[in-house]
């Protein structure tokens, strides 16, 4: 690739005893909307290094963002793309002029049609720092943007980087563009002008004003742009880091939390001392440190006198001593904690996103199954023990709640006053006793844990009014049809049957008598969770759509039953025929 530098920022570059400012990072020095597919971008390396590119991208969004000021398509440079130090690199469409691709080191179909805002990027998909940007994300810009007074200067034309701008805009286009060819960073060709292409011409970043940029150092000068190697630290080695003092048998201090790449600096002030990270001066064993390090020891004095510095890149704890005599045993020691410590098992209940380094403390949860603890409690193998297990909520009925893991027999269970309101359609972690409440399997008031919410539920098991009296189905969602035998069995219970044998109902959560749908002989289809309680296997109707009254539905008939919701096909509709 070509490039241009002018004559004024040659000499300044060249002349002896000048110093130059060096420009931090890349920026679009071109932009071209041609006719067809005749499209690309220019991106300028104006520092004084080879830029590797795998740390950028270049999102865009197409005409009006989805979403106001967010990109819509994260597009990302090959791999091993690299932008060499004061040269461009293309960005071209595929089926571009021959004279475009042969300047182009990267192909792109999806470039602008002059109204799709693209940005230079450092970071990834969640955490980026604009750069720089040829237009923007914060709506339609119709059928460009307007640059340099030049009114929809994007579309059909190309646009090129003044060779006074040193850097990008950080995103902030309106400004980049400005209002007329004065304020604008930017000269607009006409379209298909490729003239300007694979060179950019630079004017150069200007003098430097020389001076400690480090804000740590005591001679911190502000307005430095360029570091001259003049910073100073206040400590022996003069060295910018975190100071620990050697003296009298310890370290002060003996407990320090820093970040990863933090510098620790050892001063003495006083006796014969080394800084060991290696080898346990007391057991003679490693220390088992992320890293092993070692300073060999020095005399100090009152003014302190500098040990050694170390810089500390791998998060995790890490112990050291003073291994001179008995210096170790009389308590000289200590501990440097790098990072974050947490549990870096996603798997386990307390996983730690943010942490660093793992520190032992991961609860890797064994989950038990559900169809294991109703089988076991059969003999009583969980009897008052602890486990934890997981569900879907498919009921609550005030501090009664069943759960499913599944479909089939043994697959529910019920829960008695979890910690936490839950709702159906809740999948849940439990952890808590099993007991046996008069003969019904529970755990008796869980820690609950919400994962999820709005799930699918199992779909209700069909069964006989027969089968369904079995511990196998306790805490299962059944589903049974029957006519009613017995309309009233006290404490807001009833029972049906479908001629195999009676099964009970309950209100806990549905009052099927109170709203008028029970009846002897009535027929009616009962879906709930299945319940244990005063000898009698039941099951528990959620709401009205959980108790269905069989019927004729058809409002003309002179037998309609507004409370039906499914026809049995008896409506006798008055002067035609019998059965609709």
């Amino acid at each position: 690739m070509r490039f241009l530098t002018s004559l004024a920022a040659f000499l300044l570059f060249w002349c002896a005893g000048t110093a130059s400012a060096q420009c931090d990072n890349l920026f679009f020095s071109e932009a071209a909307e041609g006719s067809s597919n005749n499209k690309y971008l220019e991106i300028y390396n104006p520092t004084g290094a080879d830029v590797d590119l795998s740390g950028y991208a270049f999102p865009n969004v197409s005409n009006a963002p989805a979403v106001e000021g967010e990109y819509e398509f994260w597009n990302t440079f090959p791999e091993g793309a690299m932008v060499a130090a004061g040269d461009v690199y293309i960005i071209a469409h595929p089926s571009s002029d021959p004279t475009i691709l042969a300047e182009a080191d990267h192909t792109f179909t999806f470039l602008s049609n002059g109204d799709d805002g693209f940005m230079l990027v450092q970071g990834d998909e969640t955490s980026f720092v604009p750069i720089d940007a040829v237009g923007d994300w914060n709506g339609d810009p119709g059928s460009g943007w307007d640059v340099a007074g030049v009114t929809a200067g994007t579309k059909d034309h190309t646009i090129v980087r003044k060779s006074s701008v040193q850097s990008g805009n950080g995103g902030d286009w309106t400004t980049s563009a400005g209002t007329s060819a004065e304020d604008s960073e930017w000269i607009v060709l006409d379209q298909n002008d490729w003239s300007d292409l694979a060179m950019h011409t630079f004017d150069g970043c200007g003098a430097a004003v020389l001076g400690c940029t480090n804000p740590n150092a005591t001679n911190y000068n502000a307005d430095a742009t360029q570091d001259d190697g003049s910073c100073m630290f206040d400590n022996p080695c003069n060295v910018d880091g975190v100071l620990v003092e050697a003296s009298s048998f310890q370290f002060n201090p003996s407990a320090l939390n820093i970040e990863p790449g933090t510098t620790v600096v050892w001063s003495n002030l006083g006796g014969n001392h080394d800084v060991n990270g290696d080898i346990d001066s007391q057991t003679g064993e490693s220390f088992g440190n992320p890293e092993a390090f070692y300073i060999a020891p020095v005399l100090g004095d009152a003014a302190g006198v500098c040990i050694g510095s170390y810089t500390f890149n791998t998060p995790g704890v890490y112990n050291y001593d003073c291994s001179i005599g008995s210096h170790a045993a009389l308590g000289m020691v200590a501990t440097i904690t790098v990072g974050t410590g947490g549990c870096t098992n996603a798997a386990a209940a307390n996983y730690n996103s943010s942490a660093d380094y793992d520190d032992g403390s991961c609860l890797i949860v064994e989950l038990t199954a559900i169809a294991d603890i109703q089988i076991g409690q059969e003999t009583g193998v969980f009897a008052d023990s602890v486990v934890v297990t997981r569900g879907i909520v498919t009921g609550v009925y005030g501090s009664n709640v069943s759960i499913q893991d599944g479909q089939g027999a043994y697959s529910g269970m019920w829960l008695f006053s979890p910690d936490v309101p839950v709702q159906v359609g809740d999948e849940v972690e439990v952890t808590g006793a099993i007991s046996e409440y008069f003969d019904k399997t529970q755990m008796g008031t869980p820690a609950t844990v919400i994962l999820s919410q709005g799930n699918a539920l199992p779909t209700p098991e069909a069964l006989a009014t027969a089968d369904a009296n079995a511990e196998a189905w306790e805490g299962v969602l059944v589903q049974v049809t029957g006519a009613v035998t017995n309309a009233d069995a006290g404490f807001g219970e009833w029972a049906l049957s479908d001629g195999t044998g009676e099964l009970r109902a309950d209100d806990a959560g549905f009052d099927a008598i109170g709203g008028g749908l029970v009846a002897l002989g009535n027929q009616l289809q009962l879906t709930g969770a299945l319940d244990y309680s005063f000898g009698n296997f039941k099951v528990q109707p959620r709401d009205v759509a959980d108790v269905l009254l069989y019927g004729c539905t058809n409002a003309g008939a002179v037998n309609y039953n507004d409370l039906a919701t499914i026809d049995d096909g008896s409506c006798d509709i008055e002067g035609g025929e019998c059965g609709l």
